[in-house]
């Protein structure tokens, strides 16, 4: 049975852009329209930032029981192929250096 989330942004000119991922056949497939439009996009490769807004969504229903195992997996694998971020390196910012005081060799 297909499980679909949605969610609506604005774009840059303030025109709403509503997007949807549905699970199928353990297959994520992202369709968008904007308000102005009258046909859904369907993306072969989506979009860097849907990705990761898919990923956020599902990580976020994941530990409301909302959603599945096998979709937090099959969104975080397309993530690491599309975008090449794991979660661990999204989740994580990166430690900050320490500074070398003077005098003081590394």
């Amino acid at each position: 049975m297909p499980r679909q989330h949605v969610w609506t942004e604005r774009a840059e000119d303030g025109m709403k852009r509503e997007i949807r991922a549905t699970w199928f056949a353990h297959e994520w497939r992202l369709q968008a329209k904007r308000a102005d439009e009258e046909k859904w996009t369907y993306y072969t490769a989506p979009l860097q930032a849907d990705l990761l807004t898919l990923q956020d969504l599902i990580e976020r229903k994941y530990r409301r029981r909302r959603a599945t195992i096998d979709e937090l997996k099959a969104v975080a694998k397309l993530v690491e192929e599309n975008v090449g971020m794991s979660i661990s390196e999204r989740v994580l910012p990166p430690a900050p250096k320490p500074e070398a005081q003077d005098g003081e060799d590394r």
